[in-house]
């Protein structure tokens, strides 16, 4: 009895997580884990790692929802995925949308580029984050403002929404 006891307590732990193929496995590690199988919610705390495929969030505290696909992160967060860095207070991770939501301090490096605002949806699939809040991008001594800003890191385009500011050094703009 026991057995099968741990037996289900191990498919209600971790086959949530591996339910959609080897690309979209979510693994989760942390200091403590909690299961709510009524809910089929997992709590983890201290040192948390959630990654999916090349994509790694750390934080201090997570909650996946199973039915949802939904993870949220809380405390210090960091997001990694290739060149891309990523800071903020607290995350949403969509699973079935690709779809990453940072707010609260967002500040984020990709390659030479920087930026910071109080929010950013970075969608995975197709390498595209979104800037609101204050949003302000930096390359070199250039530098953009405005309403929106978007930045597709495949391309290496950045665009403005609504009512934007540039400062663009005349170094950059008068190479021989």
């Amino acid at each position: 009895m026991h057995f099968s006891f741990f037996l289900l307590l191990f498919f209600a732990l971790f086959l949530p997580f591996q339910m959609y193929g080897a690309s979209n496995k979510i693994d989760l590690q942390a200091d403590a884990f909690e299961y709510d199988a009524t809910k089929t919610k997992v709590i983890a705390s201290g040192n948390v790692v959630v990654t999916q495929a090349d994509i790694k969030i750390f934080g201090k505290t997570a909650v996946y929802l199973q039915d949802l696909q939904k993870t949220n992160l809380k405390g210090q967060i960091r997001i990694e995925k290739g060149a891309l860095s990523m800071t903020c207070d607290q995350v949403t991770a969509l699973g079935k949308e690709n779809l990453i939501l940072a707010t609260g301090n967002v500040r984020f490096n990709y390659k030479n580029v920087t930026g910071e605002s109080d929010s950013a949806l970075y969608n995975t699939l197709l390498q595209h984050v979104e800037l609101t809040g204050s949003p302000k991008v930096k390359q070199g001594s250039d530098e953009l403002t405005g309403q929106l800003i978007s930045v597709d890191l495949k391309s290496n385009k950045v665009r403005t929404v609504g009512r934007a500011k540039a400062k663009i050094s005349l170094e950059t703009v008068q190479k021989p």
